[in-house]
């Protein structure tokens, strides 16, 4: 019977790790933080062309979120 239950966790564990922990090298771990940064620029350029054509109080807080964002993005938060 023990070597029932310690079959049984040894292939859960397996199973866990396998899904937890991938090896290193999946194509994944380098699409992702190249498409993260890509975003950011995309919702960067994005926020700057809506500054260029606001006018008044949302011109000012177009400024308020860019340098809430670079504040952010520079390691502040």
């Amino acid at each position: 019977m023990m070597i029932f239950f310690y079959a049984v966790n040894f292939q859960i564990s397996f199973y866990i790790y396998l899904v937890l922990y991938p090896e290193n090298g999946y194509v994944l771990y380098y699409i992702f933080p190249v498409l993260y940064c890509i975003l950011v620029l995309l919702g960067i350029m994005d926020l700057l062309s809506a500054y260029s054509g606001a006018k008044g109080q949302k011109r000012s807080q177009f400024i308020y979120l860019f340098w809430g964002m670079a504040i952010g993005f520079a390691g502040g938060a």
